[in-house]
């Protein structure tokens, strides 16, 4: 018995030592790796915003040439159609979405929900103008009826979706 009691007064010092050393160095290795984690964050993120921000900034350039006023100044050219002038918006807006569709990886989902449902009501918009007009009209009274129906809605979803960039922005960055 006496042993017995002589190797636990040694035993269990020992192992108590071992675990409170055990303890001590992983809580120490835990907190270096959660360290390390937040400085690779950091610097990712360093890298990271200035893309972030110019995705905003080219959604919402995005957003600006799809206004009605300002396609309509880039597409009307004299003498052309209504036809004519309904094919040059409609692939302005293509053009200009396909161009900006990497952005969608640096923004929110409903922020890129509300960039593409501004193009979807933009081109419904002129789809639904061009309706109104005869094919053999001059591209005048189209551009009217685009405008027009631009300035019946209360908000555009163009101005929606550059509006929730904007906050998005503020929220995120500032």
């Amino acid at each position: 018995m006496n042993i017995v009691l002589q190797i636990s007064q040694i035993v269990l010092p020992a192992l108590a030592v071992l675990l409170i050393s055990y303890y001590l160095v992983k809580k120490f290795l835990d907190h270096q790796a959660e360290q390390q984690q937040l400085n690779l964050k950091l610097k990712n993120q360093e890298s990271v915003t200035p893309i972030r921000l110019q995705a905003y900034e080219r959604l919402i350039l995005l957003l600006e040439r799809m206004q009605p006023a300002g396609i309509l100044m880039r597409s009307n050219r004299p003498g052309i159609s209504v036809l004519e002038l309904q094919a040059a918006m409609l692939q302005q807006i293509r053009d200009e979405f396909e161009h900006n569709l990497s952005q969608q990886l640096y923004i929110s989902l409903q922020a890129w929900e509300k960039v593409r449902n501004a193009r979807e009501e933009m081109i419904s918009l002129i789809n639904t103008a061009a309706t109104k007009v005869q094919p053999d009209v001059p591209a005048a009274e189209l551009a009217q009826h685009v405008l027009s129906q631009s300035l019946e809605v209360d908000k555009l979803p163009i101005q929606e979706a550059i509006d929730f960039l904007k906050n998005e922005v503020r929220q995120n960055f500032f």
